[in-house]
């Protein structure tokens, strides 16, 4: 009979080491789970990082790229201002020196952009008489231009 006990104890010491060996693989088992996912969610975190300091750069030169781009369009409007400017004086000295029907007749059909029926209906010229004037007005700026041309390069 004590044999029997004892072979019960060892048992019972046996059953007891598996249920704790149990215990300790399943305590394993879940603290495995827990380091692969934490693993994973910092593997996810660094690339999330890499891709918002990849983001920002791209921000950052896309920003430098669009004030360039503004500098120099900036540049462009100031010049084109310039030279708007000057052609505008330019045309405004030429046409000061025009006679006056000729200088009426320019300034209704290129710059006021009016077709010459409306122009014989506000001067009491007739079509052609229009035309004609528009003509001659031409050649005269024409000889002015060469004029300035000639006093500027001699």
């Amino acid at each position: 009979m004590l044999r029997i006990s004892l072979i019960i104890a060892i048992i019972a010491g046996v059953a007891a080491l598996a249920i704790s060996q149990l215990k300790v693989a399943e305590k394993i088992k879940s603290i495995t789970e827990e380091r692969n996912k934490f693993e994973q969610d910092w593997k996810t975190s660094q690339e999330a990082e890499r891709k918002a300091r990849k983001d920002a750069k791209d921000a950052t030169a896309a920003a430098d790229k669009l004030r360039k781009d503004l500098d120099t369009t900036k540049a462009d409007l100031t010049a084109a201002s310039e030279k708007a400017d000057a052609a505008r004086q330019l045309v405004e000295r030429i046409l000061t020196q025009l006679s006056p029907p000729a200088r009426l007749v320019i300034t209704l059909l290129e710059i006021e952009e009016r077709s010459v029926k409306e122009i014989s209906k506000l001067t009491g010229w007739s079509v052609p008489l229009v035309k004609v004037r528009a003509f001659r007005a031409r050649a005269e700026m024409r000889k002015i231009v060469a004029r300035m041309t000639k006093d500027k390069y001699l």
